[in-house]
């Protein structure tokens, strides 16, 4: 089951967690940028993981060698040439611990946000 986290704290995180446990059969994922609040943890249901997601104020903390990661890019053809695996139209990769390395692509108004965003960056730099 996806769980999208974007806004996390100890409540929300305490509900999460008990339905979770609560549903010890189920597998649950998310994809998260609040790396430093989920290495802090210590009560991780086993029925859960978390894929940390590149592009956020924490990026610092991701250990790209350990830690389950996704990384956006621009076209499938620079996922390929990464080496990650192809998350883009499935989220069998994300709910699979196993997969440590998920690479999306942008598609879409994502695509045209994405490169008005770079430009941005580079305008500021």
């Amino acid at each position: 089951f996806p769980v999208t986290i974007e806004v996390m704290n100890e409540g929300y995180w305490g509900v999460m967690k008990a339905v979770m446990n609560a549903l010890p059969n189920v597998k649950f994922y998310a994809y998260s940028k609040r790396v430093s609040f989920f290495k802090s943890r210590n009560d991780m249901p086993s029925n859960f993981t978390v894929v940390f997601s590149f592009g956020g104020m924490e990026d610092g903390l991701i250990d790209q060698n350990v830690d389950r990661h996704a990384k956006v890019f621009s076209t499938r053809k620079a996922l390929r040439a990464s080496g990650y695996s192809d998350g883009t139209h499935t989220d069998r990769l994300a709910a699979n611990p196993k997969f440590k390395t998920i690479g999306l692509t942008i598609h879409g108004n994502h695509l045209k946000l994405h490169k008005l965003r770079k430009i941005a960056q580079k305008l500021n730099a």
